[in-house]
This record gives C-alpha cells, structure tokens and sequence, in this order.
C-alpha cells in the first residue's frame, strides 16, 4: 500500500497526510494541483459523469496520466465514512459558543448549499423534495425517523453531490473504489445518528483502531489531536475559524490550509473559467436563463461571492452541460428541448436539479 496527496501548496493538511504515512510505515507521493486543475478538466469531466454533479468535486482527471503511470490498482478512500458515521445527511444545530453538534430541525438544505430559483425546473425540483420525505417524518426527531430521513439522502449513494470523486477514478482509470459491504451497512444501521456528531464516533474509532500514535496527529478538520479534550477541541476550532476568516479576507488566494483552494479567489481570477462563462454556444445560454429563473450572465463573475461561489459553479457546470447536449443534438431537436413542457427533466437529471 501506498499514498497520494493532492495539494496547491504544503500546508497543515498535507503535514498531517506525511504525518500518518510516516506513522504506518507508507510511502507518500505528493501531486500538486495546476492552478487551472479543475477548469482545464471541466468538460471532460463533465461528459465523463452526464453533468450529474459539480466540477469541483472533479479532483481525479486531472492526474490521469500520472497516476495511470503510476501502476496503482485501487484506491482505498473514506470518504463515505462522512456520510454513514459523520452524519453528513442530517440536519444539525450548533451551538454558537462550544460549537458542540446535535440534531437540529428538518430543513431540506443540509452539508452543501441549496438554492431556491425561480424556475420552472426549479419548481418541479421542489415539490419531488417536498414528496420525498412526508411531513409526518419531518416533525420526527426519534433515532428511528433521523435514518430514515438520511438513508432517504444517501441512497443510491452514486447521486450524491461529490459523486465525481468516485464515478470519475471508476470510468476512467478504471479504479473501482470500494464504497460499502454488507458488514459496514450492519454497522451503519446499527448506529444511533446522535453518536454521529461532532465525529464522536469516528474519533473514537480512530482511537480504538489506530491507536495513540496516530491520534496524537492533528485532524485536519479541526486542527487538533484526534483524542483531544474538549477545551483544547474548542480552542483549535476558534484558531481555525480565525485563520480561514483570515485567509478568505486579508490574504485572500488560490491555496488555503485545508484540503481544497479557495473558490471564490479561483473563480474571479480564472481566465479558463471565463472562457467557459463567457463563451456563446447556441442555445445553451438561453436554456440556462431558463432553468435557473433569471440572467446569470448579467452578473459580473465577480459579483459571486460567498454561498454564490458554488452557485456560480453549478451553474457553469449546467452550461457546458447543455452545450455537450446541443453539440450532439439538431438545431431542430435544440428547439423542442427549449418547450415549456418538461426541457430541463430531459437535459438536467433529477440529482443535479434538486442540488439547487
């Protein structure tokens, strides 16, 4: 076994991957991050998984090469350990001083951001949500009821919002990721939501599984040692809540200290983002101003800030979408799919629309 990171720049996390191969006894090979990573494999990436998810979550393509050079076989990943024992499809509540989890009110947005839009498809997106869990479920905070309504989330787990992560490595390099057995489902059914925040779970699997040595390491996440008390918990988070308050702010530029870059700096500075923006190709602007309810190209990129950066992705994904359509279709088929009937349920698929 051995290990990749990807990064912009050696940074807190990237010490903490070192770390832990250095730990196990793991060779690491470091894979900087081109700074137009993600634009550059945006359309292949896109037509690799239907438009079905973001770009930003395309991390793989981009190191296709090297890593088929490589000769790794698989990847072993956890991502879906945030899903099952993180409690990432659960609503929350945090309180504003210890920062401590618990389960908060049913609210249809939960771990990425929702959108409402004045749209058509938009609207149709809404009632299948407003279907999908009765209100009955909704008002129910019993253990029973929170899976329930997660399980309603997750499943099939291949829609979920980061899908690119695994359906890309599957379809092209071919990695076929390991994602769930029966055992880990039994764990999973097994397991009370509660004990899912504030990773106590995990953190307490870290400890029992890993043992001392890697949970003195600092967890990326939070900045602090995975068996930390919870005053010295508290403390990293407010450090790291002021530093990413200082990176986005003061400092504002493409690598940050965590996993990913900063989105918002990458978006506005782009010049293949723009490109891809601003570029006309047939309809596919027109039909973007109609599923989203309004003229996004009527907002300067720059105007996207905050929330609205993924907003702004979404919406650039949407569009090379719709392109990659219109370049397979007639001028004629173009037409019919514009109709006020049902255009955007036959180019958007359910799973993208309901992101917004």
């Amino acid at each position: 076994m051995s290990a990749v990171c990807f990064f912009d720049e050696k940074n807190a996390e990237f010490n903490t991957a070192s770390a832990i191969a250095r730990a196990k006894g793991v060779s690491l090979t470091p894979i900087r991050r081109d700074p137009e990573h993600y634009g550059a494999a945006a359309e292949l990436g896109i037509r690799v998984y239907g438009g079905m998810a973001s770009f930003a979550s395309n991390h793989f393509l981009g190191f296709r090469d090297q890593l088929l050079r490589s000769g790794l076989q698989n990847l072993l990943t956890g991502c879906y350990c945030d899903y099952f024992f993180k409690g990432l499809a659960l609503n929350r509540k945090v309180n504003s001083f210890t920062r401590a989890e618990s389960a908060g009110a049913f609210r249809h947005e939960y771990y990425r951001p929702l959108f409402p839009l004045e749209s058509k498809a938009a609207k149709l997106a809404w009632e299948r949500m407003e279907q999908q869990i009765d209100p009955s479920l909704r008002a129910d905070q019993t253990p029973e009821a929170l899976l329930q309504i997660e399980a309603r989330r997750l499943f099939p787990i291949s829609y979920e919002a980061d899908s690119p992560q695994r359906l890309v490595p599957q379809r092209v390099l071919p990695w076929y990721v390991p994602v769930v057995d029966n055992d880990v489902l039994d764990v999973y059914l097994d397991t009370p939501p509660d004990v899912k925040f504030n990773a106590a779970l995990f953190s307490e699997m870290v400890q029992i599984v890993c043992g001392p040595e890697i949970s003195r390491i600092p967890d990326s996440n939070t900045g602090a040692r995975v068996n930390a008390s919870g005053p010295e918990l508290l403390l990293h988070v407010y450090a790291r809540a002021l530093r990413n308050r200082f990176e986005r702010k003061v400092t504002p530029r493409l690598a940050t200290s965590g996993s990913w870059p900063n989105w918002e700096y990458y978006v506005h500075h782009s010049p293949v983002l723009r490109q891809l923006w601003t570029r006309n190709s047939t309809a596919a602007p027109d039909l973007l101003r109609s599923v989203a309810g309004f003229d996004p190209f009527a907002r300067p990129i720059e105007s996207y800030t905050g929330r609205d950066t993924e907003l702004f992705v979404r919406l650039l994904t949407l569009k090379i979408w719709f392109e990659t359509i219109n370049s397979r279709q007639t001028s004629a088929a173009v037409e019919s799919t514009v109709g006020d009937d049902v255009r955007s349920r036959k180019l958007v698929g359910d799973d993208v629309r309901s992101r917004f």
